[in-house]
């Protein structure tokens, strides 16, 4: 159960349940395929004692394994267990007047001075903290949970087949790195989940269209070109794409089409340009760190550049977000790199709408599989129409914003509904 910042309640620490998960990634890190296992040792055989932490707390950090090797991180997000400089600084909370917290594992994203896993010894409970302005207790936005489902769901994350260590590899053979860890792509646990999810929808949406009128010839569904005549997708549009079934209607959602054959190539031949701009473009890297493409699934009626989209996000490649149309603009490709001048694309802001704070990971686009059952629900309990074509509706009457805190610590807004509202569903 998730609980808001001021609202936590104290739990006791499963240090033997902690203990077992911490040192399972550890063994997963350490284990590279066709390497030797990398080196590892206790913690306190490593570091020094830490006075100012709890005996509880203590206790746990004694029986963790940390890896030795410079080059592996203990997860695609997690640097590692945070050293006694510090875990817990001058032995006083790191959210100065909010309980007694501790910096326990750090953020590999330094670029944005991410912070990481936060523990609260008062509590017991643990949190995600991307930006170290975002304190309690005046920023509440931070969802805290046992440190053993922390855990849990990192081990989770590796073990569904997301990546795979990279150990003392110089590149990443497929799908780009993060921090020591190769990416797959895409990861096919997630894409199976994916087809199942969808064909449950389908189904139900079929289920419920009204039957059509004496008299009258239901439409049916033009038949996809065969895959080899078609412009290929990449990664996850490509996984989906090549094995979702095609629905006997058109709109999957309110607004939202599952495209023609003619979108389809417009969209695939769109992913394809854009990609291979990418790759010529100064942001590549030899490994092949831009290698997730958003990419339009299910376009905005007629318009292929608006929709359900993928995210360029290559830890949650089945992540995904509305790019919606605004009284400004919408997200927009500008085209392939400049050869005079090598600009990389250009991208105009894009509108979507995300999952809200997660305390596993930074935050990131809900999956797709959540979604569609997001939807299921929807349908079920009769909040979304079901017509003779599909899901009835304007996007516009179940898309409202609401206020926030942003990025910068400052009063904002953002788009929910459609998706996944709430907090992150792994």
């Amino acid at each position: 159960m998730f609980e808001t910042t001021g609202q936590v309640t104290p739990t006791t620490l499963n240090i033997d349940r902690c203990v077992s998960l911490h040192n399972a990634i550890i063994r997963a890190s350490s284990s590279p395929p066709n390497q030797s296992p990398l080196p590892t040792a206790k913690y306190f055989d490593h570091h020094a004692t830490i006075d100012s932490l709890t005996p509880q707390l203590t206790n746990f950090l004694s029986q963790c394994d940390i890896l030795l090797s410079e080059t592996q991180h203990l997860s695609p997000f997690v640097v590692s267990l945070a050293p006694p400089s510090e875990i817990h600084p001058n032995g006083e909370s790191i959210f100065p007047g909010y309980n007694n917290c501790v910096n326990l594992y750090l953020s590999n994203n330094v670029e944005n001075d991410s912070v990481g896993l936060v523990f609260d010894m008062t509590t017991n409970k643990a949190t995600w903290v991307d930006f170290m302005y975002d304190c309690p207790p005046d920023y509440t936005e931070h969802v805290w949970v046992p440190l053993d489902e922390v855990l849990e769901a990192w081990l989770r994350y590796i073990r569904r087949g997301r990546c795979i260590p990279r150990g003392n590899e110089e590149f990443a053979p497929t799908g780009g790195t993060m921090e020591g860890w190769s990416m797959v792509y895409p990861p096919m646990e997630d894409v199976e989940e994916t087809l199942a999810t969808w064909e449950e929808y389908v189904s139900l949406v079929e289920a419920r269209m009204p039957s059509p009128p004496p008299g009258v010839v239901q439409r049916e569904q033009p038949e996809q070109p065969p895959q080899d005549n078609r412009t290929p997708f990449k990664g996850f549009a490509e996984a989906f794409f090549t094995r979702a079934r095609t629905p006997t209607f058109t709109h999957v959602a309110p607004s939202l089409v599952f495209p023609s054959p003619s979108q389809m190539e417009a969209l695939a031949a769109r992913q394809q340009e854009r990609f291979h701009a990418e790759e010529s473009s100064w942001t590549t890297e030899e490994d092949g760190l831009i290698k997730v493409v958003p990419t339009v699934l299910f376009p905005l009626g007629g318009n292929i550049h608006a929709g359900l989209a993928t995210t360029a996000d290559r830890g949650w490649q089945d992540g995904v977000g509305l790019v919606l149309p605004t009284a400004e603009r919408y997200e927009s490709w500008a085209g392939p790199v400049d050869e005079e001048n090598n600009d990389p694309p250009a991208y105009e802001r894009v509108w979507q709408v995300e999952a809200v704070q997660s305390p596993f990971w930074p935050v990131h686009a809900a999956r797709m599989t959540w979604v569609l059952r997001r939807w299921i629900q929807l349908v079920e309990e009769g909040v979304w129409r079901v017509g003779t074509d599909g899901v009835q509706g304007s996007w516009e009457e179940f898309v409202q914003e609401e206020e926030c805190v942003g990025e910068d610590g400052m009063p904002a807004t953002r788009l929910v509904g459609m998706l996944l509202d709430g907090v992150d569903a792994c």
